[in-house]
């Protein structure tokens, strides 16, 4: 099994105006100790920690705030819900998304974002003390409505929070997978569900419990939509005295201008760079064993591409590089998956 399923984060210490003095707020600001989270409701961070981490305790304070000051019946749900389960995302929303019956006037506002409708009780469940969607229906309500890049980050980690795939057992991780596949497209198909149920089918279909972050799902939603076909994720290649597993992996059969057919390997890997933080002999050599796996991996015959954050921003580039080793014939004759695909 994986050893780095997500969990649900911890959520910060919240406080409103009222639980503190005007000096101590000020001097906890001052410090960047606290941070004002909605208006009238301050979280406890800590001024040390890395930017994304500050960005998820934001919105993590966000929803406890918002839950304090609620008094009807709510249940967090779509980006709040996946935040609160500790899915992956491209980026926090900034507002709190939750589910009310009845009409709450008023049903939006600055950073609250009312959904009228009741939710089922089987798809309830409590993370943290809060109220908030199940997995399934948070894969369901992210699906159909974000963007598809930003629903295949969520449908992917919430999937891998289900399935909690075995790269040592590939069969009994694509039975569970299966499982939860089925269930989900059955659901999709009740009236409630109308609204982006086209996208929402096209994601479950191609989302995959081996993607192990934003990042690696962000590269293969901007292949897919172009209309790459569907890569084995953590895919093995034996090299000499060990096997390593890149990020996702294409074998292409491609056509050369005789007519003869020729196998086409694309190793594609995601490099988020915390790795090569540091400095000193561990940084050195983390870098050292990366160009020898690197190595060996090319050896086979393959190609590999390495995709950083500051690539994702021009997602046409990247397509270019991973489809470079294809004929130009080929890459034209790809036909892009409408569902998925946003310019």
């Amino acid at each position: 099994m994986s050893d780095d399923v997500p969990v649900p984060p911890n959520l910060p210490r919240t406080f409103l105006t009222g639980e503190l003095t005007a000096s101590v707020r000020a001097r906890l600001l001052a410090e960047g100790r606290l941070t004002q989270v909605r208006t009238g409701a301050f979280a406890i961070v800590d001024p040390n920690a890395p930017r994304w981490r500050r960005n998820r305790a934001n919105g993590l304070g966000r929803c406890v705030a918002a839950a304090r000051v609620l008094s009807r019946d709510h249940v967090f749900g779509h980006t709040s819900a996946a935040l609160l389960h500790g899915c992956a995302y491209w980026r926090i929303d900034e507002k709190v998304h939750l589910f009310q019956d009845g009409n709450p006037s008023p049903r939006h506002t600055k950073d609250l974002f009312r959904h009228v409708g009741v939710i089922p009780e089987p798809e309830r469940t409590v993370v943290n003390g809060l109220p908030v969607t199940t997995l399934e229906r948070t894969i369901l309500d992210c699906a159909r409505i974000l963007h598809p890049r930003d629903a295949l980050i969520v449908v992917d980690s919430a999937l891998r929070i289900l399935v909690r795939p075995d790269r040592e057992d590939r069969p009994g991780t694509d039975r569970r997978t299966a499982q939860v596949r089925d269930g989900l497209l059955e659901r999709l198909e009740q009236p409630d569900m109308r609204r982006g149920r086209r996208q929402a089918r096209a994601l479950i279909a191609l989302a995959d419990p081996y993607a192990e972050s934003a990042g690696e799902s962000a590269v293969r939603w901007l292949a897919l939509a172009r209309g790459l076909p569907v890569p084995v994720c953590q895919c093995p290649v034996p090299a000499e005295d060990k096997t390593y597993y890149t990020d996702m992996a294409w074998y292409l059969n491609v056509t050369r201008s005789d007519g003869s057919e020729r196998l086409v390997t694309i190793h594609t890997e995601f490099d988020g760079l915390l790795k090569y933080l540091g400095a000193g002999p561990d940084a050195a050599r983390v870098v050292s064993e990366e160009k020898v796996r690197e190595d060996r991996i090319r050896a086979t015959g393959a190609e590999v591409v390495r995709v950083i954050w500051d690539d994702l921003s021009r997602p046409g580039r990247v397509f270019d590089r991973i489809t470079q080793f294809l004929p130009v014939g080929s890459v034209h004759a790809l036909r892009a998956r409408a569902e998925l695909f946003r310019p």
